[in-house]
């Protein structure tokens, strides 16, 4: 009986290992032609001033980054999406209206262009993975930031 139990114990495929290889803040990660950097993170409870400001479902997260094109072709930056630690996605917002410096959604970039700016979630308070991509349908090139949660 003891042989049984160890043989079927021996046949648990092993635990998944994650092999993303993370970066973090302020560091540079490479996406095919596109290169970002994170520059900082910062929670909010609201987007604008009352009586106009926009409440979130959950918490705003407010990414600020730079993104550069390596390429020697215009090169399209896509929205990008947060992770969590059970790979759960959260999709960057598309409407940020009153957000200074927001990146905006078409993000075209020329050859040797530097793009500056904030890109927002809509998320519970915890720490994150921000999933970067070029967007590329082929040959996707895809890099990851670890979004620390700290308390302002």
């Amino acid at each position: 009986m003891a042989a049984t139990v160890l043989a079927v114990s021996g046949c648990t495929p092993p635990a998944r290992k994650d092999n993303r290889i993370m970066a973090a803040q302020g560091e540079r990660v490479e996406c095919g032609s596109l290169v970002f950097n994170v520059l900082e993170s910062v929670w909010l409870a609201q987007l604008g001033e009352l009586p106009m400001a926009r409440m979130p479902k959950h918490r705003f997260l407010k990414i600020r980054l730079s993104v550069t094109n390596g390429g020697g072709t215009v090169a399209g930056c896509p929205m990008q999406t947060l992770l969590d630690v059970n790979d759960n996605s959260y999709p960057e917002m598309n409407d940020v209206t009153g957000v200074e410096e927001w990146l905006g959604m078409v993000r075209m970039l020329q050859p040797g262009e530097t793009s500056i700016g904030w890109i927002v979630f809509d998320v519970p308070q915890k720490s994150y993975t921000l999933r970067l991509t070029d967007g590329l349908i082929e040959n996707e090139h895809v890099g990851y930031v670890k979004i620390p949660y700290s308390i302002e």
